[in-house]
């Protein structure tokens, strides 16, 4: 990942975070959801579709419960 890719990572997690807590006004969470999907589709063209869903995927299988 590059460093600029780790940037729009960083946001989108903060967006992501920020879209959904409900301490934010609805218009608060309404801008995060469209920094949000839009710092998504940046992350997206930035590193490739295919690229983008194999992090997606490896991350999804670090977080996993163990089985």
């Amino acid at each position: 990942m590059t460093t600029e890719q780790s940037r729009i990572l960083s946001k989108l997690i903060d967006a992501s975070w920020e879209k959904d807590q409900t301490s934010n006004s609805y218009a608060a969470r309404d801008l995060y959801r469209e920094q949000y999907y839009a710092l998504k589709r940046q992350l997206i063209e930035s590193m490739g579709e295919d690229e983008f869903i194999e992090f997606m995927n490896m991350g999804s299988r670090m977080f996993a419960p163990s089985k």
